[in-house]
């Protein structure tokens, strides 16, 4: 699995406000900051304010902050909210309509994979980032 450039830029976005604390950033001093660009910080921050994983204000001194604080904020969360569940492979993802399902003896070793991924990604948090 390799993640995607929409998780990776999300992951910075929410990297620099953890760091910020209370104040907040505007998306053009992150892209500033950071190197990325503002059009696809504009999506990510659209995506991640809709799951209430960041809240925005308008105004001078408006921006961006997250809404919880970052231990509170996974890893699995986050990619999960900019791209997809995290899946090893389509047989450890739920709703496996693989037609050798039933008689196959790797689903049970992807599946405790996948239970394993999992486990990982909910313990990792983006307080871990800030560190």
């Amino acid at each position: 699995m390799i993640l995607s450039t929409k998780s990776d830029y999300g992951l910075v976005f929410l990297t620099f406000l953890a760091k910020a604390g209370v104040r907040h950033l505007s998306l053009s001093e992150v892209a500033k900051r950071s190197g990325l660009s503002l059009d696809y910080l504009e999506q990510i921050a659209v995506v991640l304010r809709r799951k209430k994983i960041v809240k925005s204000i308008r105004g001078t001194e408006g921006g961006y902050k997250l809404a919880r604080r970052p231990s509170e904020i996974t890893l699995k969360e986050i990619i999960q909210t900019l791209d997809r569940p995290v899946a090893f492979t389509k047989c450890s993802a739920k709703g496996c309509t693989c037609k050798a399902v039933y008689f196959c003896q790797n689903v049970k070793i992807w599946h405790k994979l996948q239970v394993n991924i999992d486990k990982i990604l909910e313990k990792i948090t983006l307080a871990d980032f800030v560190k």
